[in-house]
């Protein structure tokens, strides 16, 4: 506790002066908020414990500025006191609520001590949205450990339900339940709801409300249904003991919330509910002519009343769906009825209204919501219809086609009750949201009355009917659209400046392909006036609309005259950017690049002007950039001087340390400067910047210097500067790798470059790297580009040289590279015959040498594929030697990059899936290489790709299964988006999830390798099959498998090797990465986070191998830091998952060391105890945040708390050292 002087501030508290008294308490409180030094916590409490009388004394000081800071003085001594203090502190203060009740203590109110006892009760954040006042006092957030809540609440509950029930009394009850209920048993949770049903009935007014809402508090502990049955049967028997006419009353609120509570009772109480609903809600109409005589108008209202809460719990008793099939035709009829209730709508009724009005009193205050013309109440019933409309087509959607044809069409949207009309909507809206597309039929008869009301409400009230018709707009009912907006013109609706309009405008826009004129310069006349609103945010919405329409196939209907008016307005937003956010003027920009792509105004010239202004602004110039480029890709033409002017600002912009914006101008850039002569082009600023940019950038935007410098090239190769610097950048890129060979902008660049510079060929030879592939197409396309035969001859010589002498050496590795891409373009004495040969040669064992020469191969083949087919199909078959034919399929994969022909794909195909090679452990390298090729062809030709997945059904060999997983593991690093491709992958590896079972390394592993692939490049073709078949197999593997351990000897010791291991790590992996998706992806899929968890801690905290020991305490401490509210949820709801953890963790830590361990299962062992030790930090820091809020696992935290201390004990030195990240 701070250093508080409690001696004086005692005499200050007592002055006679009462702002010293106020200050004395303002100084007390704010001390208790800052904490200081903290001394011994005994003398704190006893300290504190004398101040007690002082404060309680002050509770009935006469000036009521101290009487309020002394109530506010109780709350922030809780944390300091000792709970016996806190007792002794509770005690006093109950002890004087009984006072409030002495008439002689005149200015002792009567909720004063009630509210400073309240104010201790008032500590967590649960509280905050509490009406009472004094719970806005807590700032401790202080909670009562259990022990000093049990004694509170056997301290507390007795004096409560002993005594005479009042208002103090019960909301004190309602803070102790909701603060520290939790320590109640079932059996006390019984008899205290109990107690509550009896004030229900008993008491009247506040009392009688206020035990309501305390028995929904006390229920909310309860999770048997015993005790949900017995209050239910104690609702019956007081209600029928009861004799006061509003005993219904409270036995359908109580009703309500026992079947809130969501536990089933049984079917004999449900009926007997039931029953008592009905009986109330007695259908037999008001005879008119009886309203014609004496009408006891206060007795309708009070019948009517009482039927609101019959159905208000009816309607919870559908929404559990508690309500018997062979009910559900009463309850129709039910809802059928009281849609139409309106039994004094008569003119007799109105008569009576007007002239009688005086002279009818109103016991309560029931009346919110009625008007003039409904005030007997019917409203409320009409509304509860509606309402129980949505519940009741959730149970039992087979009824939907009933609703559509008998309630839609009376439902009472025609209401002069403005609730009724709500209500009526919503569940309209319910109606149509389940109906499909080929049921439109079903709901067209609302279409007349809804253009019918449409003349009569009110323009407060078209915001509900908006929504309405919004629902109908994926029909298509154009006619409903044509009528709502006739309907604004005639009656002068003012629909400029609303949200909700807007919300309208933008629903009717994307759901309709065609529009009447009308409608659409409708719109653009209330966007014309939004545009120039006050309001930022009604600007931006607006303009976001305004985009829809722009893309609309019918915006060339506007008028010239709205589209120049929308121009104007979003221009001026441009021009004037200082007086708006960035926002806002960003999508103005947008807006006008919709406008110049689809051709929707003659002011193009002012649209790009204003876009040298939005350009030169850094807030505004990467969505200018974005619209430049769109604008430009469509048919939009550009002056010289602008093309110019742009390029001018392109010139600095693409060194921007933005790489979007970068990116962005580089692209544009692209587009501008091939509209125009290069020779008139000044790009000096350009190149100097353009060959900066490749020295400082990455790969991303290489693509865009290159393609800008290749039309540039005239100007780069005229200064010899410019030329140097180039050539120097591109070296240095081609020998640190930065450059591949597969960049064909890169290489269209070296090919111009020839025709400027004939001595480019040496200079390149000399500099850059022989030994990179990428050198060697460089020097082969500057000697084909320059004609360089005495460079190929000599190249020719070398080769022959080689395969005479050496054909492992790394100097034939650039001669053979540079020979094949001389090859692909014209015939030379290097054939793919000799090639064969020398990858035939058993002597060749260089691997560079084999791959080089397996590429060659097939840039050779690929200059007259269709001649060389039967050249590869012949020494395939024929070939006996698997690394052979590896090496035809790694030239056949170079072959495949060149292929257009379906007829040559499908030969491909053929050769290498009917061919009869076995399934070995010899022939796995092979089949790798073949599945890659026939992966490529796959994406290529589409056609393939249904046979592929019918033959996935029929059960193929194994040589075909793996050929099939590989083809997968090619398409999940593809980038291909055609049409159907996703459907087409995810169609496979469904197939290929039963696979997992062969048990077989090879295919287990690249079948979990492809899951893994796929869940992060396409997680779309994974996350749709993860429930059903994917997961449960993936269960299945994480624990080890008998068929995979391998018995080895070794002297006179046996070992057990788990050769499945590496496969079970990285299933473990695919689960990581399942646990890396946000909760929105997982929630969407319904991945059941609490299985994976339980599989994970029952089967992965228990295995033998330290590394899947290590890989389970990673994967729960992923699962901690990315869905922490769903641990939360864990450790609430499963005990048994918390427990079996704790045992798990107990029995690795108890594996000891071999003393004969090698150095890797030293390092093993000291790997399992460190992810152990850091998912217990982790782990801990959750468990104690769970406690904070939930109290009731006390338990649980005591056996992690103890298991705990065993870890700090007994592995102090991995227990400091390990942080958490």
């Amino acid at each position: 506790m701070p250093d508080i002087n409690i001696a004086t501030l005692k005499d200050k508290a007592l002055d006679v002066d009462p702002d010293i008294r106020f200050m004395a308490l303002e100084d007390f409180r704010k001390g208790l908020e800052v904490e200081s030094g903290i001394p011994n916590p005994a003398v704190s409490s006893y300290q504190l414990e004398s101040f007690f009388p002082t404060l309680l004394k002050l509770l009935e000081d006469q000036n009521p500025d101290v009487q309020n800071q002394s109530i506010k003085s109780f709350e922030p001594m809780v944390k300091f006191l000792s709970n016996d203090g806190i007792l002794k502190l509770i005690k006093s203060l109950f002890a004087l609520v009984p006072l409030a009740d002495d008439n002689t203590s005149k200015s002792f109110t009567i909720s004063i001590p009630n509210m400073a006892l309240r104010s201790l009760f008032a500590q967590s954040n649960s509280r905050d949205s509490s009406d009472f006042v004094s719970d806005k006092l807590s700032t401790s957030n202080y909670r009562f450990d259990a022990a000093v809540s049990r004694a509170i609440m056997d301290y507390l509950i007795p004096q409560i339900t002993h005594r005479e029930v009042t208002i103090d009394t019960v909301e004190l009850l309602i803070d102790l339940v909701t603060e520290i209920g939790y320590v109640l048993t079932e059996g006390e949770v019984l008899k205290l709801s109990l107690f509550l049903v009896e004030v229900a009935f008993k008491e009247t007014g506040i009392i009688g409300k206020n035990s309501i809402v305390a028995l929904e508090k006390v229920f909310a502990l309860t999770k048997d249904v015993a005790t949900v049955e017995s209050v239910l049967l104690e609702v019956k028997r007081v209600e029928s003991i009861t004799s006061t006419d509003d005993r219904l009353f409270h036995a359908f609120q109580l009703y309500s919330v026992c079947l809130k509570k969501g536990i089933r009772p049984s079917l004999g109480i449900l009926r007997d509910i039931y029953n008592t609903i009905v009986t109330t809600l007695d259908v037999n109409p008001i005879n008119n002519d009886d309203i014609e005589q004496d009408v006891d108008f206060d007795a309708i209202v009070q019948e009517n009343l009482l039927k609101d809460e019959a159905f208000t719990t009816l309607i919870n008793f559908v929404t559990q769906g508690y309500l018997p099939n062979e009910l559900c035709e009463q309850v129709f009829h039910l809802i059928k009825f009281f849609l139409r209730y309106d039994p004094l709508n008569t003119d007799s009724y109105d008569d009576f209204d007007n002239d009688d009005d005086d002279n009818i009193e109103f016991s309560d205050d029931e009346w919110d919501g009625a008007d003039d013309e409904d005030n007997d109440c019917s409203w409320k019933l009409r509304a509860k219809a509606s309402i129980l409309v949505s519940p009741f087509l959730k149970s039992f959607p087979a009824s939907l086609a009933l609703f559509s044809e008998t309630v839609l069409p009376i439902l009472p949207i025609e209401d002069k009750n403005d609730q009724v009309i709500f209500e009526a909507v919503r569940a309209a809206v319910s109606i149509i949201n389940l109906t499909s597309q080929n049921d439109w039929k079903n709901i067209q008869v609302i279409i007349p009355i809804i253009i019918t009301r449409l003349e009569t409400i009110r323009e407060d009230q078209f915001p509900v009917f908006l929504k309405f018709i919004e629902s109908l707009n994926r029909f298509q009912h154009v006619e409903l659209v044509e009528a709502t907006f006739l309907c604004f013109r005639k009656r002068s609706i003012t629909t400029s400046g609303s949200l909700d309009c807007l919300q309208f405008y933008s629903s009717v826009l994307e759901s309709y392909t065609t529009l009447p004129t009308m409608v659409l310069e409708y719109i653009t006349e209330d966007f014309i006036t939004n545009l120039s609103d006050k309001s930022f945010n009604m600007i931006s919405e607006t303009v976001k609309s305004l985009n829809l329409l722009c893309n609309h196939a019918s915006a060339t209907n506007v008028s010239e005259y709205y589209r120049n008016k929308v121009v104007a307005g979003l221009i001026l937003k441009v021009q004037n950017h200082k007086l708006y956010t960035s926002d806002l003027v960003r999508l103005c920009i947008i807006a006008l690049g919709e406008i110049l792509c689809h051709g929707l105004s003659q002011e193009n010239d002012q649209i790009l002007e204003v876009f040298k202004v939005s350009i030169s602004n850094e807030s505004t110039s990467k969505a200018t950039l974005d619209v430049l480029n769109e604008v430009l890709s469509s048919e939009t033409i550009i002056s010289k001087d602008y093309a110019f002017f742009i390029i001018e600002k392109l010139s600095t912009l693409i060194i921007s340390s933005t790489e979007a914006t970068s990116k962005a101008s580089l692209i544009l850039l692209n587009n501008i400067i091939q509209r125009i002569p290069s020779t008139e082009i000044h790009s000096d600023v350009v190149l100097q910047n353009l060959i900066e940019l490749l020295r400082v950038s990455n790969k991303e935007v290489y693509k865009y210097v290159f393609q800008a410098c290749n039309y540039l090239s005239a100007h780069i190769f005229s200064s010899e500067i410019y030329r140097m610097r180039l050539l120097q950048t591109i070296i240095q890129l081609v020998n640190d790798g930065s450059i591949e060979a597969s960049d064909d902008s890169f290489f269209e660049l070296v090919k111009t470059s020839c025709n400027f510079d004939p001595g480019l060929f040496a200079y390149l030879q000399s500099n850059l790297n022989s030994a990179s592939e990428t050198s060697a197409r460089i020097l082969a396309i500057c000697a084909l580009g320059n004609n360089l035969q005495l460079e190929i001859d000599t190249r020719v010589s070398e080769f022959e040289k080689f395969v005479k002498s050496d054909i492992n050496s790394k100097q034939f590795v650039p001669v053979i590279r540079f020979l094949g891409y001389i090859g692909k373009s014209r015939a030379i004495p290097v054939t793919t015959d000799s090639l064969l040969q020398l990858l035939k040669n058993e002597k060749l064992t260089n691997e560079t040498v084999i791959s080089s020469a397996s590429t060659a191969l097939g840039l050779i083949a690929s200059r007259d594929i269709s001649a060389n087919l039967s050249f590869f199909a012949d020494n395939y078959e024929s070939n006996n030697d698997t690394n052979v034919r590896g090496h035809l399929m790694d030239a056949l994969n170079i072959v495949v990059d060149y292929c257009q022909s379906d007829s040559v794909f499908d030969y491909i195909w053929n050769l290498i899936f009917n061919s009869s090679i076995e399934f070995e452990m010899c022939s796995i390298a092979e089949l790798r290489k073949s599945g890659e090729v026939l992966g490529k062809i796959i994406t290529l030709s589409p056609a393939k790709r249904a046979p592929l997945v019918e033959y996935c059904k029929k059960q193929p060999p194994l040589r075909e299964v793996y050929l099939i997983l590989v083809i997968i593991k090619s398409l999940l690093s593809s980038t291909e988006t055609s049409e159907g491709y996703d459907e087409f992958l995810s169609s496979l590896i469904n197939s290929s999830i039963s696979w997992i079972d062969i048990v077989n390394i090879d295919i287990r592993q690249i079948v979990v390798g492809n899951l893994l692939t796929g869940l992060h490049n396409k997680p779309l073709s994974i996350l749709p099959n993860l429930n059903d078949s994917l997961l449960p197999k993936i269960f299945q593997q994480l624990k080890a498998e008998d068929a995979f351990k391998k018995v080895i000897t070794m002297g006179p010791y046996k070992y057990t090797m788990d050769q499945g291991l590496e496969i079970r790590k990285l299933f473990y992996e695919f689960l990581y990465t399942l646990f890396s998706l946000d909760s929105s992806t997982l929630k969407q899929y319904e991945v059941n986070l609490s299985e994976i968890s339980q599989n994970i801690v029952f089967t992965g905290l228990s295995d033998e191998q330290a590394d899947i020991t290590v890989l389970s305490c990673i994967n729960l401490i992923h699962l901690i830091a990315n869905h922490e509210s769903d641990v939360i949820v864990l450790i609430k709801n499963k005990d048994d998952l918390f427990t079996t953890m704790v045992k798990n963790l107990r029995l690795q830590l108890a594996k000891k060391l071999s003393a004969k361990a090698s150095a890797q299962d030293s390092e093993s062992y000291q790997e399992r105890i460190k992810s152990i030790v850091k998912l217990s930090k982790k782990f801990n820091q959750i468990i104690e945040k769970v406690y904070s809020m939930n109290p009731e696992i006390i338990n649980l935290v005591r056996e992690w708390r103890e298991y705990c201390q065993e870890l700090k004990s007994n592995f102090q030195i991995y227990y400091n050292s390990v942080e958490l990240e």
